[in-house]
């Protein structure tokens, strides 16, 4: 996946895997921080925290790997999946902060439609179809945890965000969130894993050692 001219990871790889650990960190530390401690179910508390932070480390295993000095990804792979992650992100959460849907297959659509926007610029500018793949697995695993952290993020901080259903307020994180929302999750984890496996390496005896 990817010729000759594909860069390994630089000075600008660094770069975005500063900014990348950056923003799952911060998102996973705000998804605990509201999550509600119940003294009456503690151990609850525990296990959702830890869930969070496997995740969190399935892609900060990804982010290393795409943005490693043997990496063969090219810097349009990262900033399209990147920036079709976040655009994403904002386009589901800031209009439904007056209320999100129970289900969210919407959001799996979106998630899913930027991953292959991602993948049409990543195309153009490389010409190489594994690099595309690459940068709409990435988009997608970071448009589906960016939208679950920030749609439990919104439930819990702003009230007339939370799904009513069936005339009761049904979620917030003292609850269990819905399948759609917990498919999200899943989704990203799975895909965070699949792209430590696919990202495109050179050989050590061809990557000049760092400079120290």
């Amino acid at each position: 996946m990817g010729g000759s001219r594909l860069p390994s990871g630089g000075r600008g790889h660094l770069h975005v895997r500063v900014a990348t650990v950056w923003v799952l960190t911060a998102a996973t530390l705000a998804l605990i921080a509201t999550e509600p401690w119940h003294p009456e179910r503690p151990t609850r508390s525990v296990l959702v925290t830890v869930a969070l932070v496997a995740v969190l480390a399935v892609h900060l295993a990804a982010v290393l790997r795409l943005t490693g000095y043997r990496a063969r990804v090219a810097p349009s792979t990262l900033v399209a999946a990147a920036g079709s992650a976040g655009a994403v992100t904002a386009i589901w959460i800031l209009p439904r902060l007056s209320g999100f849907p129970v289900e969210a297959a919407g959001a799996l659509v979106l998630v899913e439609a930027g991953g292959l926007i991602a993948a049409g610029l990543t195309g153009v500018r490389t010409l190489d179809a594994g690099q595309a793949l690459l940068a709409c697995l990435w988009s997608t695993a970071l448009g589906s945890f960016l939208v679950f952290a920030g749609s439990l993020v919104a439930f819990a901080v702003v009230p007339d965000s939370v799904p009513d259903a069936q005339g009761r307020l049904m979620l917030s994180l003292e609850a269990t969130a819905p399948d759609g929302y917990l498919a999200l999750l899943a989704l990203t984890c799975a895909l965070a894993a699949v792209v430590c496996v696919v990202v495109p390496t050179t050989p050590r005896s061809a990557v000049p050692a760092p400079r120290g």
